[in-house]
């Protein structure tokens, strides 16, 4: 990978330009809540939609939110003091008790990945709709998604991964996922260029991650794209190349054969 910083960021920014045009990501008066952890995927995030903003033909706003989940260690005065230098139009650090309310729900005392993200999800998104924000921009990139993809199919029985665009259940919030094309490690690489400082959010869970599925999932990819180069463009491109015929919760069997579910209202 070209790692030569002015053309990295060119190569990010073409990205994310491309995934809003593609699927209708930003738009006019649009009001953007970018959710900020202090990684180096969530600042390329917002990186980009600055970026992105001066150069598109309409304008819409930026705030950004961080959501403080109770460990004294987390540094959010750091990331405060680095937005403070972007042309954002706003700031807010978000303080909900997550581990502890984690902990209380976990009969062992632990803490659960899954359940401490649906809290994030949720304060997110509370947020975003009492201040009028229309849009939640995520800094999930292309690695996230097709390891999601992998993830359901191995281990839940499912075929789905993050969408670059989606609505939360509730209908209240539209989620955004700017980075949709980019590669993890071009996010790495540019934010080490860029000096952003990437801040731990010291999370109780931070040294058993290696260990996780999502791990193991990620380790398979790495070994499978030395040997097969480009299979994680292919894995992506699979989920806008369906074939619904081989699909058999798109089939419904009956007396003359197969027909669509679709059909049926099912």
């Amino acid at each position: 990978m070209d790692t030569d910083p002015l053309i990295l960021e060119r190569r990010i920014l073409k990205k994310a330009a491309m995934a809003s045009a593609r699927y209708g990501l930003l738009k006019k008066n649009d009001r953007v809540l970018a959710a900020i952890s202090g990684g180096k995927d969530s600042w390329t995030m917002l990186h980009a939609l600055i970026e992105l903003r001066k150069k598109a033909p309409f304008s819409y706003e930026i705030h950004v939110v961080v959501v403080q989940q109770g460990a004294e260690r987390f540094r959010t005065d750091i990331i405060e003091k680095r937005v403070s230098k972007l042309p954002v139009d706003g700031f807010e650090i978000l303080h909900y008790p997550v581990f502890e309310v984690v902990r209380l729900k976990n009969r062992k005392g632990k803490i659960s990945c899954s359940l401490c993200s649906r809290l994030r999800r949720g304060i997110l998104y509370s947020y975003a709709a009492e201040n009028g924000f229309n849009k939640i921009a995520l800094g999930h990139h292309l690695d996230d998604v097709i390891e999601t993809l992998l993830l359901n199919v191995f281990f839940e029985g499912k075929i789905g991964a993050m969408a670059p665009i989606r609505s939360s259940d509730d209908g209240r919030n539209i989620i955004i996922r700017p980075l949709y094309f980019v590669e993890e490690r071009e996010t790495a690489t540019f934010v080490y260029h860029k000096r952003y400082p990437v801040v731990c959010c010291h999370c109780p869970l931070c040294h058993e991650k290696f260990s996780s599925k999502r791990a193991l999932i990620k380790q398979w990819i790495a070994q499978m794209e030395k040997e097969y180069p480009g299979i994680k463009r292919s894995l992506l491109a699979s989920l806008e190349n369906i074939d619904v015929k081989g699909i058999t919760w798109f089939l419904k069997g009956n007396n003359n054969g197969y027909e669509r579910t679709s059909d049926k209202g099912a």
